[in-house]
């Protein structure tokens, strides 16, 4: 599945491989292009990722990846 925050707009696989290395790739970031792309693969759910511009496609993947982050410190911080 293409990246929820991709600029891929389908036309050769040079545009689609350009687009992934122009994407943050840390863990987080890919955590939350997974949880969006479970989210965006359920009936009556999926519809609503429909038809969002790519600013706000990126800005839902970065909140996204931010909660993770936090959320995954705070958790290792306990553990120790």
């Amino acid at each position: 599945m293409i990246p929820y925050d991709s600029e891929f707009d389908g036309e050769t696989e040079d545009a689609y491989d350009a687009s992934l290395l122009s994407l943050p790739q840390n863990k987080y970031f890919q955590a939350a292009r997974l949880v969006i792309d479970n989210l965006r693969d359920r009936r009556g759910i999926k519809r609503g990722f429909e038809n969002i511009d790519l600013d706000t496609r990126k800005e839902i993947v970065a909140t996204l990846a931010a909660i993770i982050q936090s959320e995954t410190d705070k958790t290792e911080e306990n553990a120790s």
